[in-house]
């Protein structure tokens, strides 16, 4: 099999439109940042690697190893850590792991296969990525009316992560509910993540220029009574 990686349009797009989500170990194959100690551009280097699926997250897996490539704007000797700290920290988990990749030692993946793929470095063995990936799955494959029963109760029903609250938040932007109603539903969410409550802040962000200026004015005061 072969999938391209690139930068998700938002979780909850992502995960809805992927066909299979897994686990697995990565081995870089390629990777042309080899040796260089400065980046040209934006998306200088070009990654190849060789996936080995390990646990499903959704769909059925092959046996067969996955090959992933992506572009990354770091050369090898400026790769990130998975045992580094990044400021601001990934809570949202928007850093591809091509920024991540280095030859040598295996290292641990998430993949989504779509059109394009996502391939994400999970960082130990409790990074609750895959978990949260899965709960959005469910969702996605909900009608909208149940959406907007079964995202709040699953968030409310134990702590959140950033990922799967703001994928819940895109999720039920897009139904039939106002927008006013669906950001009062999930401020009220208990134990809701500050990384989750920021992401949903930078969407709204993004909606406003085509939101009518009463709707933006409602929300606003929302988020400042909050």
């Amino acid at each position: 099999m072969s999938a391209a990686a690139a930068k998700p349009r938002t979780w909850a797009a992502v995960v809805r439109d992927a066909s299979v989500g897994f686990t697995g170990l990565a081995e870089v194959v390629e990777d042309s940042g080899a040796g260089q100690v400065s980046s040209p551009n934006p998306a200088a280097f070009t990654v190849v690697a060789q996936v080995h699926p390990g646990d499903v997250i959704f769909g059925e897996v092959s046996e067969e190893s996955v090959t992933a490539h992506g572009t990354t704007s770091r050369p090898t000797n400026l790769r990130l850590q998975p045992d580094g700290s990044l400021f601001p920290p990934d809570t949202l988990r928007q850093v591809p792991y091509w920024d991540y990749a280095r030859t040598g030692p295996q290292q641990t993946v998430m993949v989504l296969l779509g059109e394009p793929a996502c391939v994400r470095m999970l960082l130990g063995p409790h990074d609750d990525l895959p978990a949260a990936i899965s709960q959005v799955r469910e969702w996605t494959r909900l009608p909208g009316s149940d959406q907007l029963r079964v995202v709040p109760s699953d968030l409310n029903d134990r702590p959140a992560s950033a990922v799967a609250y703001l994928a819940g938040f895109q999720l039920l932007s897009a139904t039939e509910r106002e927008l006013v109603e669906t950001v009062r539903v999930f401020l009220a969410i208990e134990n809701r993540p500050p990384a989750g409550t920021a992401g949903m802040v930078n969407e709204l962000q993004l909606m406003a220029a085509n939101l009518p200026t009463g709707e933006v004015t409602e929300i606003a005061a929302l988020l400042l009574e909050d």
